[in-house]
């Protein structure tokens, strides 16, 4: 039950142990070639992925190191070599300290993912860039998509803080470029650039205490945007109500192809300036919505039956 759960997350990183398991890779995709989606004609020829993880007791407490390496993947398509020497090699350290856990290092590198973060519970930063086309490719040569076209890079940036009184600040962002998402028989999505910014404040005792004071969850895609906002502090984050106000402006013509890959739009082509506001509350039970405004400047749509405005 949750108890026992709890109990057992509790308990476990007070205990000293030793892990080292390893998969052949090759093996699982011959065992399971539908249910991996592999390529028709592709046969994986080598490759392991490996898990170890310890802990040992300091002077101020315990120590935890722990990796998950994936590498020497191999396979051949039609007579054809297919190498990725690297798809993935996680590190993490962390330790215990009279002011708490401290996370030495948490680090990814892989041909499409580098990410970095290390701190304390007062002062935490982390930083990632990601190569979404170089994924799509080499995955692509092993595992059968679907048809689905990926590509664009960025990166991530995240800082939290926090005083002796428990006042903290967190500030992410979040960018990508060049990004493009092609499913069959859909128009595909594509954004130049894209960013999405947010930002926090309140107090917490990092367990059961949690209150927020501001938040703004902020996305810029070209001349568009959308902002929702906290209008008032939440005092308990984990089950309160939040109430929040939405803005949102751009250009119809533009949404369409947003939505396209999810919602079949292709034979509406809207255009005109939007502008939006909606004002109301949301909880984990339900979501109300007070008041709202939708308003479209030059409006004009064609679809089957030919133009309206």
């Amino acid at each position: 039950d949750d108890k026992k759960l709890a109990n057992l997350i509790t308990w476990l990183p007070e205990q000293t142990f030793d892990l080292d398991a390893r998969l052949d890779l090759a093996r699982l995709a011959a065992v399971l070639p539908e249910t991996l989606r592999i390529r028709q004609g592709t046969q994986v020829t080598s490759g392991q992925l490996q898990v170890t993880a310890g802990s040992r007791r300091g002077a101020e407490g315990m120590n935890w190191q722990g990796t998950i390496q994936a590498a020497n993947l191999e396979a051949v398509n039609e007579g054809r070599r297919l190498v990725w020497g690297q798809p993935i090699f996680l590190t993490v350290a962390a330790q215990q300290s009279p002011q708490g856990p401290i996370l030495n290092s948490l680090q990814c590198n892989s041909d499409f993912l580098k990410l970095h973060a290390a701190g304390t519970p007062e002062q935490l930063t982390g930083s990632a860039t990601f190569d979404l086309t170089r994924l799509a490719e080499q995955l692509g040569e092993l595992v059968d998509l679907g048809g689905v076209r990926l590509a664009g890079d960025g990166g991530a940036q995240f800082d939290w803080r926090r005083s002796d009184a428990g006042d903290f600040g967190a500030e992410g962002v979040f960018q990508l470029g060049d990004f493009r998402l092609a499913i069959p028989d859909r128009p595909p999505w594509t954004e130049e650039s894209l960013t999405v910014t947010l930002t926090a404040t309140g107090r917490t005792d990092l367990a059961a205490d949690t209150q927020v004071e501001t938040a703004m969850l902020r996305i810029d895609a070209g001349a568009d945007w959308l902002q929702a906002r906290l209008t008032q502090p939440v005092l308990d984050a984990g089950g309160g109500v939040w109430p929040v106000e939405v803005r949102a402006a751009g250009e119809l013509a533009r949404l369409t192809p947003r939505l396209g890959p999810w919602v079949p739009l292709d034979a509406w082509r809207p255009a005109g300036a939007f502008e939006l506001f909606a004002e109301g509350t949301g909880s984990a039970a339900a979501v109300d919505v007070r008041q709202g405004r939708f308003s479209v400047a030059s409006f004009q749509v064609q679809g089957p039956g030919g133009e309206l405005r």
